[in-house]
């Protein structure tokens, strides 16, 4: 999902947003942070800013919130019980 979820996504999205007559931004203008000035805003693009800043960061909180969960033991034995 990290590596290759994001294409599917702003697809999915991007259909939703034609059907609702919703404005999707374009991925590769400059990113500008709301309330800031452009003068002093950092440069980047809206595929940066939700590829990175927003969708591989919540992959990884997602992540390790799991691996806060599920200890090697309980992985084990869900190993086992899944595939008998």
């Amino acid at each position: 999902m990290r590596n290759n979820g994001f294409d599917a996504l702003v697809d999915e999205v991007s259909s939703f947003c034609d059907k609702h007559h919703i404005e999707v931004p374009n991925v590769d203008e400059a990113f500008i942070l709301p309330g800031r000035s452009r003068r002093n805003a950092p440069i980047k693009t809206n595929l940066h800013h939700y590829r990175v800043e927003l969708f591989i960061y919540v992959i990884d909180e997602q992540l390790t919130e799991l691996d806060d969960r599920f200890n090697e033991i309980n992985l084990a034995l869900y190993s086992s019980c899944a595939f008998e």
